[in-house]
């Protein structure tokens, strides 16, 4: 588990600059940064439901396991948009469900297509040169 949490610490500081962001956008338009699926898709009423999954900012999907000893995940897919898993880089086509394997140390995430992602290098902490 020690190198799972690493892999999280380490995409958490690549991910700060899109955090960043974010925290603008939060400031001058009140757009929460965590948000429910509805959120963005109130014209999606698949999404009126779903508890399980969230939205990281407009492009990210995360859809964490919430059941020990899970090791697949039904994922809902916004319509309107492909989805790219980050991980495989494989495509997918919103307005669905889909089975996504989640071995233990891979939430599934997705990002949404033609979105930039700012992105840091890899660090061990703020400010590492």
């Amino acid at each position: 588990t020690e190198d799972i949490n690493r892999k999280y610490i380490k995409l958490r500081y690549k991910l700060l600059p899109y955090l960043y962001d974010l925290m603008w956008k939060c400031e001058n338009t009140g757009a929460p940064i965590i948000r429910p699926l509805l959120f963005n898709y109130q014209n999606d009423k698949n999404t009126y439901e779903i508890n399980d999954e969230f939205l990281y900012g407009d492009s990210i999907l995360v859809a964490p396991i919430v059941e020990q000893g899970m090791r697949q995940k039904l994922v809902y897919l916004p319509k309107g948009n492909k989805w790219i898993d980050f991980w495989t880089g494989e495509e997918h086509n919103g307005g669905k469900y889909i089975i996504k394997d989640a071995p233990l140390d891979t939430c599934p995430i997705f990002i949404k297509e033609a979105s930039i992602i700012p992105m840091a290098i890899e660090q061990n902490y703020i400010g590492e040169k």
